[in-house]
């Protein structure tokens, strides 16, 4: 009789974990069926955010080259107006007109004039490409930062699955 018992709970016992397996297998099927968009999104933004921080990598070396740039571009914009500068004093200095100056000495104070005009034309322009450029890569990182959060939220949503777990109590 024991062993007539224990055959039955045995057996019991299996058809419930068998019947439980089935049924979670059948569960977890049907929530990765209803997660396969989801997945294939995450997979979308993970090629995304790769290409992104690619693309934000190259604009801070970008950055650390144009800085380098800058400095020097920054060393012959000092250097030139310096030397225009003291022309210019000395020419306010003894009250002598660019008009008055003589052939010789006009060539070389309108080529100064020019070279400033073009310089810092240049140098605007160097600049406002690098404010620009930076505000880019600053919209880049939001971005980026922005869809690290969304893929986030979708891995923790894929990443959860719901279970049938036979919690044993009395019978009612």
């Amino acid at each position: 009789m024991l062993i007539k018992r224990i055959k039955v709970w045995s057996i019991t016992l299996l058809a419930i974990a068998v019947v439980y397996g089935i049924g979670n297998f059948v569960l977890v099927e049907i929530q990765e069926y209803f997660k396969k968009d989801d997945k294939a999104q995450l997979e979308q933004y993970k090629k995304e955010l790769k290409q992104e921080k690619k693309e934000i990598k190259n604009q801070e070396e970008w950055f650390d080259l144009s800085d380098k740039e800058m400095e020097e571009v920054d060393k012959k914009k000092q250097d030139m107006i310096k030397n225009i500068t003291e022309m210019e004093d000395y020419m306010n200095a003894n009250n002598i007109k660019p008009a008055d100056l003589e052939p010789k000495y006009k060539e070389p104070y309108d080529w100064y004039v020019s070279q400033r005009n073009l310089f810092n034309k240049l140098t605007s322009d160097r600049e406002r490409n690098y404010k620009e450029t930076y505000d880019k890569y600053l919209e880049n990182i939001e971005a980026y930062n922005e869809k690290v959060k969304s893929a986030n939220n979708l891995a923790e949503k894929i990443g959860s699955t719901w279970i049938v777990v036979p919690i044993p109590g009395k019978g009612h």
